[in-house]
């Protein structure tokens, strides 16, 4: 198909055109690691193989009330010889597991924890 315009072709509208293109600085993304703390820590996600949302918690974290990641865990991944202990119940109470290595899927502990410690 053929487009025909009844105004007639502008060179220098063109011109001008490219001009600002050239001028125009252009903002590339750049991939940001999905696990960003240094030292220790502890990465979380609510879904096994590391997938959804994710958090980052340093060493020394001790989350009493998890908010929002509230029986929300499904996997964890472990920074730098990190450790989490998660506990079934708010204020660090009810049964608790210790996880001091990658786990992608945290079976009868997925969507579990109500408080944790980052050791």
């Amino acid at each position: 198909m053929r487009v025909v315009s009844s105004e007639p072709y502008d060179r220098e509208y063109d011109r001008d055109r490219e001009k600002v293109h050239e001028d125009r600085a252009y903002i590339v993304p750049v991939p940001v690691p999905a696990y960003s703390i240094e030292g220790p820590g502890v990465c979380v996600n609510n879904e096994e193989d590391y997938r959804g949302r994710s958090q980052c918690w340093a060493s020394g974290a001790d989350l009493s009330d998890l908010g929002s990641w509230n029986d929300d865990i499904a996997s964890v991944r472990v920074i730098d010889g990190g450790r989490l202990i998660a506990y079934r119940d708010k204020q660090f109470h009810g049964d608790r597991i210790v996880i001091d290595r990658d786990t992608p899927n945290l079976h009868e502990w997925k969507h579990e924890a109500s408080s944790v410690e980052v050791k």
